[in-house]
C-alpha cells in the first residue's frame, strides 16, 4: 500500500500545482493526526473497561 501512495512525481510547474500539493498534504496531515490521537487515547486508557473496549472496537469496524 505504501509503495502505491509514496512514489516520486515530477515537480510542480505552476502555482496552481503548488496549491494542490499544499491542499493534499494538509488533508493527509489531518488524517494522520486523527489516527495518532485515536491510537494515543487507546494506549493511555490502559485499564480498559468493557465500555471503552467496545467503543474502540465499534470505531475500528467502520
Amino acid at each position: 500500500m505504501v509503495a502505491v501512495l509514496i512514489h516520486e512525481i515530477p515537480p510542480s510547474s505552476t502555482s496552481a500545482d503548488d496549491k494542490d500539493e499544499v491542499n493534499y498534504f494538509g488533508i493527509f496531515n489531518v488524517v494522520e493526526v486523527v489516527i495518532v490521537v485515536y491510537l494515543l487515547a487507546f494506549a493511555i486508557s490502559a485499564p480498559r473497561g468493557t465500555l471503552i473496549s467496545q467503543l474502540f472496537a465499534a470505531i475500528s469496524k467502520h
